[in-house]
């Protein structure tokens, strides 16, 4: 017998158009109905035997890939990871929800041949041609929005199909078709915390996903900038981390290197007079390299005179709406760390006059912040500055508070600078 689980989500608020809401059954009771009349285990097999001629020993040609693409020389964690990123490089993503109707993967032989397939069909690949290599690896089902419940054992709680790869602790969960992300980097987005069914022959099991590490969203910004007779010239490298490193590869997917310029323009237009004049991202689509950006811009001085110094980074990540009597929670899902390196050089005797106010910061509930500056030279001076924040659902009459601290974050980068100073 096959059970569908169902489940009925009542709203006890009417909708709001709330940025950052945690999702549907953290707000909301939520009726599920589903049946129970097996075990984890049992429905895992059954599944298994479903597609057992899909994982058959691998033929000679997935043979010849593992061992081109994952020399025997190297330890089983380095071929483990190049041959994820083979099938994320290789093969184009085509959505089928797991589901009663589309459960079945199509041979490993067939989807190379087609280079493109389902969460499905990229997992039994890398799998196989793990398999082919010599390297333990095990299919493994999940649900990308909705939690798995432990007493209801069902494929029908499950939407997605990935990759569990033991080489590659202590990150060993590999999603194929997530073509931004590093294998064995980070746990797959949105499955931190989650259940998943890990299709092993000896014993499929219901096991917990790991939690995201601290270290999971970073920015490293250095900013040179220098103050001339009519604006700023501003030389900046931006080194994105974790999560953030998978977003940036896809803001940039697929788009030439023709194109990168009007595109970053449209993300600092509203920030203020921006004018770009270069941008260089190297190998985008290769989450193997770090995430690293590479820009050259000028800002004209406001007629008073004067100009802000640029901060679009951060406030592009940090700078969260005013919403007066927010009415739900609301949730900031990475702990976050943005470190900035600036020099900022003017004329003669620029330095000693512009330190006077640069260093605090603030450690509270919300945020911990912190901006040092030091001469550098007679016409430059350098300012360090850090924020931090971590992962938290906050209730809505908290969310002004929170908002205050992070405004009063940015606010420490906000310096108003006069061309003559």
């Amino acid at each position: 017998m096959t059970s569908f689980p169902h489940r009925s989500v009542k709203h006890n608020n009417p909708p709001h158009s709330e940025h950052g809401l945690p999702d549907s059954e953290t707000l909301n009771p939520v009726l599920r109905v589903g049946g129970s009349d097996s075990s984890w285990k049992e429905a895992g097999k059954a599944y298994l035997d479903q597609i057992g001629k899909q994982l058959k020993p691998p033929g000679k040609d997935l043979e010849e890939i593992a061992a081109r693409v994952a020399p025997a020389d190297a330890t089983d964690a380095v071929r483990a990871a190049a041959l994820a990123s083979y099938v994320q490089r290789t093969l184009n993503y085509h959505a089928v929800e797991f589901g009663v109707r589309g459960r079945i993967p199509r041979p490993a032989a067939e989807t190379l041949k087609r280079k493109q397939g389902d969460c499905k069909d990229h997992s039994v690949l890398l799998h196989q041609l793990l398999t082919a290599a010599g390297i333990p690896s095990q299919l493994v089902l999940v649900h990308t929005s909705w939690a798995v419940h432990e007493e209801m054992p069902t494929l029908d709680q499950f939407n997605h199909m990935i990759v569990r790869i033991p080489a590659l602790d202590p990150c060993e969960y590999v999603d194929p078709t997530a073509k931004s992300a590093q294998p064995g980097e980070l746990v797959p987005w949105g499955l931190w915390d989650r259940f998943g069914l890990v299709l092993d022959r000896d014993g499929p099991e219901l096991v917990k996903l790991p939690s995201k590490p601290d270290h999971c969203a970073s920015l490293h910004i250095s900013r040179d900038i220098e103050i001339g007779e009519s604006g700023l010239t501003v030389e900046e490298k931006v080194v994105f981390g974790g999560y953030y490193a998978q977003w940036m590869r896809d803001y940039f997917a697929g788009q030439p290197e023709t194109r990168y310029l009007q595109r970053l323009q449209g993300l600092f237009s509203p920030y203020g007079a921006y004018q770009l004049e270069s941008v260089e991202f190297p190998d985008p689509t290769n989450p193997g390299h770090e995430a690293l950006l590479r820009i050259r811009y000028q800002m004209a001085a406001e007629p008073d005179g004067k100009l802000t110094l640029p901060d679009v980074w951060e406030r592009n990540y940090l700078e969260i709406a005013f919403m007066k009597d927010r009415k739900e929670p609301f949730e900031w899902q990475l702990p976050t760390r943005i470190h900035s390196d600036i020099r900022l050089t003017g004329p003669t005797g620029f330095s000693k006059a512009y330190l006077d106010g640069l260093r605090g910061g603030a450690n509270n509930e919300f945020c911990q912040w912190k901006r040092e500056a030091a001469a550098d030279g007679d016409d430059s001076i350098r300012i360090r500055y850090d924020f931090k924040t971590g992962a938290k659902i906050w209730p809505a009459e908290r969310y002004a508070r929170l908002r205050d601290a992070w405004q009063a974050g940015l606010a420490a980068l906000r310096r108003r600078v006069g061309l003559a100073e």
